[in-house]
């Protein structure tokens, strides 16, 4: 299912995620996701390709993911299995990032 239909057929909370979390990938990171990366996002942390920060409640973690060259903090709401939002990481992860990426 496409991204723009998901967004038709959800409703409130989850829809609001989705407008959300693209708004700040584009604000924050200068990435205009399309659907299918949307979802190969979401994909990856449902399936435990990115590394758990932390659990902030029994809904919502805190996951570093790598996209496109970039690591990305997002913030994923179980409930609703949608990125909140995207956040910078702190400045040690993207020193060890890159770190690992020139080796």
């Amino acid at each position: 299912m496409g991204l723009k239909k998901l967004i038709r057929k959800s409703k409130g909370k989850k829809k609001n995620q989705i407008k959300h979390a693209r708004k700040r990938f584009l604000n924050r990171f200068d990435i205009d996701l399309n659907d299918n990366q949307y979802i190969q996002l979401v994909n990856k942390i449902q399936k435990g390709r990115g590394e758990l920060v932390r659990r902030q409640s029994n809904r919502v973690s805190i996951w570093d993911i790598e996209f496109e060259g970039q690591m990305i903090r997002v913030v994923y709401d179980k409930k609703t299995k949608a990125i909140v939002t995207a956040l910078y990481p702190p400045r040690e992860k993207l020193i060890e990032y890159e770190e690992r990426s020139l080796t």
